[in-house]
């Protein structure tokens, strides 16, 4: 199943800061290109039969994770675009505004000797 090109979440005009030409340059390009090339790239690998030598396929396979990370990234920057909404799922790691993180804090360093630290005055 060929990958499909996400349309833009926002429309590049109005956006502030940037220039619509910039944005549409780089989904045309950037983007348009790596869905183009992880289709094709999906392409051979379906085409490959047993007798493929194992370099081919391993070299095939580290361009499709290398082209499949390109994609989810332009995929989330230009869905974040504009700032008012999210595109991907919010990560567990980060705790949701005005609750408290479930990790506990680290334990404090306490005095282990007896003895004076150097260059602090006792009391």
């Amino acid at each position: 199943m060929p990958q499909e090109i996400a349309p833009i979440a926002v429309r590049p005009s109005t956006l502030s800061g940037i220039s619509e030409q910039m944005v549409v340059s780089h989904y045309e390009n950037n983007y348009g290109n790596a869905v183009r090339a992880l289709n094709a790239v999906h392409r051979e690998l379906a085409a490959l039969d047993a007798g493929t030598p194992p370099h081919r396929l391993r070299g095939l396979k580290r361009e499709e994770l290398s082209l499949m990370g390109s994609v989810a990234l332009h995929e989330l920057y230009f869905g974040n675009l504009g700032g008012f909404r999210r595109a991907g799922p919010i990560r567990a790691s980060v705790a949701p505004t005005g609750t408290k993180s479930r990790t506990p804090s680290p334990p404090r360093s306490r005095q282990t000797s007896a003895a004076p630290v150097r260059g602090v005055a006792s009391s």
